[in-house]
């Protein structure tokens, strides 16, 4: 049977489920969206012909508008366990504790994942593996693989939700998409780079690889000490400010390098960002450039062309704001 999995997805949260939801239907996925307890246990009941993984958060309103019920998601549980024996389920929650642990304690069946800390690229490699899984132990269930990984795009970065609770799906799109975009120049990279013997934390950490264009240039015609490429995301509604990028040179070292870039949604004030980079540079600690969602728009577009001159000329044009 060559169908699409068809994922539940419960949740009563709009923001990070929209995401999760579009950026799963994007790679593959047939979701079914439920918002409340009332809903999804109506679905279930009704045997759909087709479920392949469930989505399940655990606080969940009786009905849409009612107050959230913190057993909301328990009470789905238990009636998807019973018409669904065998459907894997992924429960998102705020909450990891013994009592989750223990109640959700279904190896093979169920996995438990902290809310926001788990971006949708991680979601779907899951939902892959879980779904094969269940393929070879239930030959009769079968639906296709749905996830291939695919570049970073920038209706992927529009619908993800601004602010502190959506920062893990930024960053991890944000790794993504510069790698892709510089592809060979750099590593792999790490996020969550633990330094210092674990006092502090970069969001990611590229190798520097490159043996010719931008990241080559620093090393060779500007002399910039930067093995390393230090990355910083802020999934701000606002600029960021002095503070942020005095994080990002904080990470900076004569081993580690002293280059980074500080990633974020949007700079109003482009003449104060400036300024304050140049504030970084002149005082001898480093180079920072600001890249927003507009740059990383504009350099996917040129990554979709082949087109690493633009790609170059764009890293230099803002480096040279720095130094001329």
């Amino acid at each position: 049977m060559n169908r699409s999995p068809t994922i539940l997805l419960v949740d009563d949260e709009i923001a990070p489920m929209s995401y999760y939801y579009r950026f799963l239907e994007m790679h593959g996925f047939h979701l079914e969206q439920k918002a409340s307890v009332t809903d999804a246990i109506e679905f279930l009941t009704n045997k759909p012909p087709h479920l392949d993984a469930v989505i399940l958060d655990l606080m969940l309103p009786l009905a849409i508008g009612a107050a959230i019920l913190p057993a909301g998601g328990r009470e789905v549980y238990a009636v998807l366990r019973k018409k669904f024996k065998h459907v894997p389920v992924i429960v998102l929650t705020n909450t990891v504790n013994d009592e989750v642990l223990t109640q959700f304690n279904d190896p093979g069946r169920t996995q438990i994942l902290h809310k926001y800390n788990c971006p949708p690229s991680m979601i779907g490699e899951i939902l892959n593996g879980v779904i094969r899984d269940r393929n070879l132990k239930h030959p009769n269930m079968r639906s296709r693989n749905a996830w291939v990984p695919s570049p970073p795009t920038s209706a992927e970065l529009k619908q993800i939700p601004r602010g502190t609770k959506t920062a893990s799906m930024f960053h991890d799109w944000v790794h993504g998409a510069l790698k892709h975009i510089f592809g060979i120049h750099l590593g792999d990279g790490a996020k969550e780079r633990a330094i210092d013997r674990g006092r502090k934390r970069i969001d990611i950490v590229f190798q520097n690889l490159a043996t010719r264009g931008f990241f080559f240039d620093l090393l060779t015609r500007y002399q910039v000490r930067c093995p390393w490429i230090l990355v910083e995301c802020k999934n701000y509604a606002a600029d960021p400010g002095n503070p942020e990028l005095d994080q990002l040179v904080g990470r900076f070292s004569r081993n580690r390098g002293e280059f980074g870039l500080l990633v974020c949604r949007e700079v109003l004030n482009e003449d104060l960002m400036l300024e304050r980079c140049l504030d970084v540079t002149n005082k001898d600690k480093g180079f920072v450039l600001v890249l927003a969602d507009t740059d990383l728009d504009f350099l996917l577009k040129a990554k979709a062309r082949n087109d690493s001159n633009s790609i170059d000329s764009f890293m230099h044009e803002r480096f040279a704001k720095l130094v001329l």
